[in-house]
């Protein structure tokens, strides 16, 4: 018989937990939780008061610097150039602020300001229930003392940290100070808008008033200002800050601070504002070109002065800076002949410092600063030692490599780059010495376009300047600044580094902070050997060729540069221990524009290179720097150079002429033929003073000159005068027995051409009379340039041309 045995059933019921259970484990948590939270908010708190305590002691110290110094800028030997400080204060102490006046002030910003201890407790509860209740955050609750450890101390941020720093602040300063002391310093610190700075500075910007003359009503349009100072100021919304006004007259009826009589009067009482506002503090400006450039250089990096307090310690070295100031209205003067009126020159040391900067002739007249304001300046052939620079540091030439100088086709064009004779093959040395145009073209295409653009902007730092990737980039197409022109040059200078052009040393904040602004050297950004070989090239330009006339400075270097039209001319040139920049122009105002216009024939070699030598030797003088002697430019070629290999430049300059001032009213126009009926105006005879290459007259008579000035058409490549080959002249005046007496060496009859091209005299070109309008307008007596024969003749009829002069060759 199967017995089946059962569990017997449990008959207790389980058991649940009762509410009162569930509450006791709530609150128990919540009791730890909540003294782990005090625990480590009471380490945060203390720590913050610490903190607190060291910063405190310093506050007498930080409103005085506030109150009384103007931002400063001084050169680096230390002469001061400029203060300002548009912060417009006028402190004044607790007894000088009226009740009445004090009232407004809390009652707009911190009624409970004499019941809390630097914390509104009552106020950080009203402001958490609303953001619980709006579900977003609130801002405010900030009383008078937290407020003034804001701005002393801390920052704008809002953020959880800062506001609990400006809590510690506020308790500490409120165990410091008494409560009239805080309210005193808050009144006097805090911005009301139009740079007026503290109460009583606010009541005479608004309303040319003292404390004790403002209105209930004025004394509460002012302190509604503190909320939004730039936005709802009456000078800049009246509307709004009658409304603001009112609500502050409410609040001091609320609080028994005036009467209902009073809040009625001053809440219909008219606002009358003072009809001037006081300037701001500025000191006049020392070197006034150079402090412009120091000022757009802090404002780039965001470092605004003009509140007060800082110190500006920049490069400029004075008595470098008086000597260029002195020389270029020298210089001015002098070359007046040649219709410059513009000049400008930059000089800095071996680090790239500014040690001399003048932007124009004269600042009274115009602020524009030619060296980094505007659209650049076209460089001209001061550009070419950046395309054979990069041939040698890529590889494509070395010391020994030639370069041909026959005519090439422009890129795209059925017209020919010619400048310079067409000597064969010619060494970079022979072709810098030269500034042989055709040479640097041909270049360009075998070192490539793009090629020589990545070289200047990422290794010489022309990053601003507005250059293409452009054949007519060889010959300096494309906008540059001095600055950036100065820098490519230090590449050269120290064969191989590069060194940022600068003028802040460093700058001290109110606080006391030291930040130095110097930029880092860039280094080895072209190969030192190729950057050394074009330094010696350069030394020959000066020694021997185009730039003969900067040869009295010690270790001199640098490049001429001329661009189209004779509209800018250069002089780009260091030495050991400078670096310095000449640019010369015409500017004339047309139809209330400045326009560039022709200069008479003034080339980089003969001005600006003149400058510079008057210039710099003068500041070398001060440097003390010595002459040093130069190696030997390396020859790689085993056969016997050519005269043109021994004598790189086999090019002669003019002869340095003073030329005498001619006024405008003096210059002769080119005139057609037709143009000379009844009435009309005929040029003037013509005295022959010499003839060269079958038979071409090339002198020139007395033009508006005197009789001890001649006109002379010379070469614009070789200086002398100039023969049927040559492929730019320019009609210049000399002193009568000063002109050249040689003919071109550098053009000839032996020139070789593209086969099919037509040879076009400058006397042939004379003889059409087919005139440019620009040179019309411009009323430059002058050839045309057969490097332009194509632009001339474009729309001209080619073939009555040659057939009627068919005899003329």
């Amino acid at each position: 018989m199967a017995i089946t045995i059962r569990k017997k059933a449990s008959t207790k019921a389980k058991v649940k937990p009762s509410w009162k259970r569930k509450v006791k484990v709530v609150f128990a948590w919540a009791s730890i939780l909540g003294m782990v939270g005090f625990m480590g908010a009471s380490v945060v708190a203390y720590q913050k008061l610490e903190k607190a305590k060291l910063l405190v002691p310093d506050l007498p110290g930080m409103i005085e610097q506030l109150n009384t110094r103007p931002s400063k800028i001084y050169s680096a030997d230390g002469e001061l150039l400029y203060s300002i400080q548009t912060e417009y204060r006028k402190a004044v102490s607790y007894g000088d602020i009226p009740e009445m006046v004090r009232n407004a002030m809390l009652a707009a910003e911190d009624k409970r300001f004499y019941e809390h201890s630097g914390v509104d407790a009552i106020a950080l509860v009203r402001i958490a229930v609303v953001a619980l209740k709006d579900r977003e955050a609130s801002q405010g609750g900030s009383t008078l003392t937290m407020q003034i450890a804001k701005r002393l101390f801390t920052s704008d941020k809002q953020t959880l940290d800062r506001k609990l720093d400006d809590m510690a602040l506020a308790v500490e300063i409120e165990k410091q100070f008494t409560k009239d002391q805080i309210l005193a310093l808050y009144m006097n610190q805090v911005f009301f808008g139009e740079r007026a700075y503290g109460i009583s500075a606010a009541a005479d910007v608004y309303f040319g008033k003292t404390l004790e003359e403002l209105t209930i009503a004025e004394a509460a349009m002012l302190m509604r200002c503190v909320r939004r100072p730039s936005d709802e100021n009456p000078v800049r919304n009246l509307e709004v800050a009658i409304k603001n006004r009112n609500v502050v007259l409410a609040i001091m009826r609320e609080e028994g601070m005036i009467t209902s009589a009073e809040y009625q009067s001053a809440k219909s009482e008219p606002v009358k504002l003072a009809d001037q506002r006081p300037r701001a503090v500025t000191g006049s400006k020392v070197h006034p070109y150079f402090v412009d450039y120091v000022l757009n250089e802090l404002a780039k990096k965001k470092i605004d002065i003009s509140a007060g307090g800082y110190e500006i310690k920049t490069t400029l070295k004075t008595k470098y800076q008086r000597i260029a100031e002195k020389g270029v209205d020298k210089w001015i003067d002098r070359l007046k002949g040649y219709r410059v009126n513009q000049m400008a020159m930059l000089v800095t040391d071996e680090n790239g410092r500014i040690v001399a900067m003048v932007g124009g002739p004269d600042y009274d007249k115009s602020e524009f600063n030619m060296i980094w304001m505007g659209p650049g300046r076209q460089l001209g052939s001061s550009m070419k030692p950046f395309v054979y620079l990069t041939g040698l540091d890529r590889g494509i030439y070395s010391e020994g490599s030639t370069i041909s100088t026959k005519p090439i086709r422009k890129s795209g064009t059925r017209e020919y780059v010619k400048g310079g004779a067409n000597r064969g093959n010619i060494s970079i040395a022979s072709a810098l010495a030269g500034s042989n145009n055709t040479a640097a073209a041909r270049a360009i295409e075998e070192v490539g376009e793009q090629n020589t653009l990545n070289m200047c902007r990422r290794s010489l730092g022309f990053r601003r300047s507005n250059l293409m990737a452009v054949q007519s980039l060889s010959l300096g197409s494309g906008e540059v600044y001095m600055t950036e022109v100065a820098e490519a040059y230090s590449v050269l200078q120290s064969h191989g580094d590069r060194y940022p052009t600068y003028a802040i040393e460093r700058v001290i904040y109110p606080d006391g902070r030291e930040e130095s602004l110097a930029p880092k050297k860039a280094r080895a950004v072209v190969d030192s050997a190729s950057a050394e070989y074009i330094d010696l090239a350069l030394r020959q330009v000066v020694t021997s060729g185009t730039g003969r006339a900067a040869s009295g400075v010690r270790n001199a270097r640098g490049k001429t540069g001329t661009t189209s039209d004779h509209k800018d001319a250069w002089f780009c040139g260091y030495t050991d221990k400078l670096v310095g920049l000449v640019w010369v122009a015409n500017e004339q105002i047309i139809d209330g524009r400045p326009s560039t216009q022709p200069m008479r024939g003034l080339f980089g070699g003969e001005g600006p290179a003149r400058v510079w030598n008057d210039i710099m030797g003068d500041i070398q003088k001060e440097v003390g720097e010595k002459s040093r002697s130069f190696g030997r430019m390396p020859n790689v070629s085993t056969s016997a150079p050519d005269e043109d290999e021994t004598d790189p430049d086999n090019t002669t300059p003019d002869e340095p002429v003073e030329v005498p001032e001619q006024p405008e009213d003096q210059v002769t126009p080119v005139v057609d033929p037709d143009d000379t009926g009844d009435g009309g105006s005929t040029p003037p005879a013509t005295n022959t003073t010499g003839t060269t290459g079958g038979g071409n007259t090339t002198g020139g008579g007395n033009q508006g000159g005197g009789e001890d000035v001649v006109y002379v058409s010379v070469c614009a490549d070789s200086g002398q005068r100039a023969n049927a080959y040559c492929p730019e002249t320019v009609r210049r005046p000399f002193f009568k027995g000063s002109e050249p007496k040689g003919g071109c060496p550098l053009h000839g009859a032996t020139a070789e051409v593209p086969d099919g091209s037509i040879v076009i005299t400058v006397d042939w070109l004379r003889d059409v009379r087919y005139t440019y309008s620009e040179r019309k307008q411009s009323h430059v007596s002058q050839p045309h340039r057969s490097a332009s024969v194509v632009d001339l003749l474009r729309n001209f009829d080619f073939a009555a041309v040659v057939a009627s002069n068919r005899s003329r060759g």
